[in-house]
């Protein structure tokens, strides 16, 4: 396993970690419909759906990226990074508005103390025909996991 791959694995699970001891239901993403895998699905207890996109290096087009392809899925979006991560992008332009059209994405950065909320997501509805094509996702995930004998 390369380097990376392990930092972003373990970037994985400190988030998991972290929203876990919130009460939240917290699972490595199943495919979505539209073929895209998030890394981290969370359901909260009030029902809310936020997907983690996790990253260890952040740019403007990362994040639009992340937005394309998870908002739609779910009613908050957050792209996490390590220490510093965000810091290169909100010096250099002034502001937690990166990208301008990414402005619901919330931004997460991990230290060392646990998650730092840098700018929080947007709430968003999500249409009833998406709601009922993600659970059957979730569902179908959950059923492989039990059948492979994966406890959860």
């Amino acid at each position: 396993m390369s380097l990376i791959v392990e930092f972003h694995s373990e970037l994985v699970a400190q988030m998991q970690d972290a929203l876990e001891q919130t009460g939240a239901i917290v699972t490595y993403a199943p495919p979505l419909p539209n073929g895209k895998q998030p890394d981290l699905l969370c359901i909260l207890p009030t029902g809310c759906v936020q997907i983690f996109e996790i990253k260890t290096e952040i740019s403007a087009s990362i994040i639009e990226a992340a937005r394309d392809k998870y908002r739609r899925w779910c009613h908050q979006l957050f792209v996490v990074a390590p220490l510093g991560g965000f810091r290169f992008l909100l010096t250099e332009t002034h502001t937690t508005n990166i990208p301008p059209a990414s402005s619901d994405v919330g931004f997460i950065e991990l230290t060392p103390e646990g998650p730092n909320v840098l700018r929080q997501a947007a709430f968003r509805a999500i249409l009833g025909s998406t709601m009922l094509q993600l659970q059957h996702a979730v569902k179908t995930r959950l059923d492989r996991l039990e059948r492979l004998g994966v406890q959860l």
